[in-house]
C-alpha cells in the first residue's frame, strides 16, 4: 500500500506526485530562518523538472522528496506545470539564489555552514566567493564525498557528527544528495538544516557563468546552459520537452484512469474480520488493501500486499471478486497518486496462522478482529460503502 496523507491544498501544490509548498518568497525566507535557528533537523528540496521526472519514475525517491520540511520550485518549467495542473505557485527560487539567501541568514544569526560534495577546486573557490559576499559568515569547511562508497559516506558523516555545522549544503546532484540528507544527515545530531544544491557551486565559484539576468527573469536560463554545456543537451531536452509531455499525460490520467486495487477481507477461525488502523491517520480503521502491479495476477497481488503490510503470507484464499467497487478520489489524492480513483477487486481469505501477523509499523499502528455485525461501526466513514459491498459478497459465498 502506498498510503497518502491528506494535504492542505491551500499550502501545497502537487506535480507528478511531488509536493511543493505554495509560499511567497518572504515567507520562504522567514521559514528558513526559523529552521536554521531551531534545535531540530529540517531539510529543503529544490524541485526542478529533472528531479520531478526522476521522482515520477521512482516511487521510493518520490516518497523521500515528500518528507522534505520545505519544497520550493526551482525553474520556470515547474511554475508552468503547476499552473497547468491548476496548482499555481507564488514564487520560484533558483537553487543558487537560495544558497545565497541561506548564507545571508546564517551570517545574520551567527550560524555555521558546511559544503558537502562538489570538487576540491570549486569548493575552495566557492568558500572564497562566499566570504567576499558574507565576510562574517562561518564557513566551517568542505568535503568531497563518494556517495557510492559506504565507507566514504560513513567517514564524512562521522566527521560532521563530531563538530556539527548548523547548515549543510549538499552538492551531489539528484537523487544522491537527497538520499544522503534523508539517510544520514537527518540522523546527525546538531545539524539544523540541510539542502541539496546540485551544481550551484559551479556558478558560485565562477566555473560556470550564470545566465544574464534577463534570461533568468523570462525563464530560459536553460538556453544559456545549453550554449555553455552542449553535453547537457539530453538533460535539457528532458526538462523542456519530456517534462511538459509527462505533465500533460499525468493530467489526462487523473481525469480518466482508475488504479487497480485489491481489498482484503480476511477471516479468522471464528469468522471475525481483520481491520487495521492507519499510521498516517489515527482512528482511521479499514480492511487491508493495496495496488496491483503491472502484469500481476490479483491472487499474487494479495499475497505480496499481505507480506508487505502484515508480514505474513499464511492465508487461504476462498474467493476473488473482480471489479466489485469503484470510487473517485478527492483532488489532493488524485494529484498525489496520478489516478482519478480506484477500481477494487475483493479477495476473501482466511488467516491460517493469525499469530504470525506482524504489521508494518509504517503502514498500520495496530490490528483488530471484529465481528461482521460490528465492522461497519468500526471502519472509517470513507470505507463503509466498500465494506458493505464486501460483506454482501461474503454472505453469498460458501465461506460462512
Amino acid at each position: 500500500m502506498e498510503h497518502t496523507r491528506q494535504t492542505n491544498l491551500a499550502q501545497v501544490a502537487n506535480i507528478l506526485g511531488v509536493n511543493i509548498h505554495k509560499k511567497m518568497l518572504q515567507d520562504i525566507l522567514k521559514d528558513i530562518e526559523q529552521k536554521i535557528c531551531s534545535n531540530s533537523f529540517s531539510w529543503i528540496a529544490t524541485v526542478n523538472p529533472e528531479i520531478l521526472l526522476k521522482a515520477h519514475k521512482n516511487k521510493t525517491y518520490r516518497k523521500l522528496l515528500n518528507t522534505a520540511s520545505l519544497s520550493v520550485a526551482d525553474g520556470a518549467g515547474v511554475m508552468l506545470a503547476a499552473l497547468f495542473m491548476g496548482e499555481a505557485l507564488p514564487a520560484r527560487i533558483p537553487g543558487v539564489d537560495l544558497v545565497y539567501s541561506i548564507c545571508n541568514i546564517a551570517e545574520k544569526n551567527s550560524k555555521s555552514v558546511f559544503l558537502l560534495g562538489g570538487n576540491q577546486i570549486n569548493n575552495q573557490k566557492s568558500i572564497e566567493e562566499l566570504h567576499k559576499k558574507y565576510p562574517r559568515l562561518s564557513l566551517t569547511g568542505t568535503a568531497h564525498i563518494d556517495h557510492k562508497n559506504k565507507q566514504s559516506v560513513k567517514t564524512i558523516i562521522k566527521q560532521l557528527s563530531q563538530k556539527p555545522p548548523d547548515v549543510v549544503l549538499v552538492a551531489l546532484g539528484a537523487p544522491h544528495q537527497e538520499i544522503v540528507i534523508y539517510k544520514h544527515l537527518s540522523k546527525t545530531h546538531g545539524i539544523s538544516l540541510a539542502m541539496g544544491i546540485g551544481g550551484s557551486l559551479d556558478m558560485i565559484s565562477g566555473a560556470l557563468p550564470r545566465a544574464p539576468k534577463v534570461l533568468r527573469i523570462i525563464g530560459i536560463e536553460w538556453l544559456w546552459r545549453l550554449l555553455l554545456q552542449p553535453t547537457r543537451a539530453r538533460r535539457i531536452f528532458n526538462a523542456t520537452i519530456v517534462f511538459p509531455l509527462k505533465t500533460i499525460a499525468y493530467w489526462l490520467r487523473i481525469q480518466t484512469m482508475y488504479r487497480t486495487n485489491i481489498l482484503s477481507l480476511i477471516l479468522d477461525k471464528d469468522k471475525n474480520i481483520l481491520i487495521a488502523e492507519r499510521v498516517d491517520s489515527p482512528g482511521h480503521w479499514q480492511m487491508p488493501q493495496g495496488g496491483k502491479d503491472k502484469g500481476e495476477s490479483l491472487k499474487n497481488t494479495f499475497f505480496r500486499e499481505m507480506q508487505e503490510e502484515l508480514g505474513s503470507n499464511t492465508f487461504s484464499v476462498h474467493r476473488i471478486v473482480k471489479n466489485f467497487y469503484k470510487y473517485t478520489w478527492p483532488k489532493w489524492h488524485k494529484l498525489n497518486s496520478g489516478y482519478k480513483g480506484q477500481r477494487q477487486s475483493l479477495v476473501i481469505a482466511t488467516a491460517t496462522d493469525p499469530n504470525a501477523l506482524n504489521p508494518d509499523k509504517r503502514e498500520f499502528s495496530q490490528l483488530a478482529w471484529v465481528s461482521r455485525a460490528e465492522i461497519l461501526n468500526r471502519v472509517h466513514a470513507v470505507r463503509k460503502e466498500a465494506t458493505k459491498k464486501a460483506l454482501e459478497h461474503l454472505n453469498t459465498s460458501n465461506v460462512l
